[in-house]
């Protein structure tokens, strides 16, 4: 009763019904429950969810405001988990419902574009859309932007001041060039 379906099945129960968990906050907290079937049984959560496929996969809920319950719940990576978190920011990208880095993946932006254009001020759709172009290009936006002058350094685009900072180069000497 070691093993590691055993270890989740645990600490999913404590998570949801242990105030002094360090997670029962993020689960139980929000009135995050554990269906009676699994609550009571190891052996109805195992049946019903199976062997973790590797040692990279831990247990995930597909809805995160959801309870721990069959059709609810699955083994996942990292990554996987990383794109179904309460924070995260989904858009409509080629037809698909997707968070916005992977948004911002698939339309081959950097990493890092995407969430500093967002927190420029540029809505979802213009952060995925609008593509990248290499130092010493100009585009509209950079001139109409009110939050400042963007710029491209080492594939990364980042305000003007941020580039000036990195290089140790003032920021109105350059602005004025």
């Amino acid at each position: 009763s070691k093993t590691p379906e055993y270890g989740a099945w645990v600490n999913m129960k404590q998570r949801c019904y242990n105030p002094n968990d360090k997670f029962y906050y993020a689960y139980g907290g929000r009135g995050i429950l554990v269906c009676e079937r699994w609550k009571s049984s190891f052996k109805a959560f195992y049946a019903d969810i199976g062997p973790r496929p590797s040692k990279s996969h831990s247990l995930d809920r597909i809805d995160v405001n959801g309870n721990y319950e069959q059709g609810n719940c699955r083994w996942a990576t990292a990554i996987e988990q990383l794109s179904n978190q309460r924070r995260n920011v989904l858009v409509q990208y080629q037809g698909e419902k997707l968070t916005l880095a992977e948004a911002g993946r698939r339309a081959g932006l950097p990493d890092g574009i995407v969430y500093n254009r967002i927190k420029s001020g540029w809505s979802a759709d213009e952060s995925v859309n609008t593509p990248v172009w290499k130092s010493g290009k100009q585009r509209k936006q950079y001139k109409s932007r009110t939050n400042g002058i963007y710029v491209v350094l080492d594939g990364n685009e980042m305000l003007l001041m941020q580039a000036c900072n990195k290089l140790l180069l003032n920021y109105e000497n350059v602005r004025r060039r």
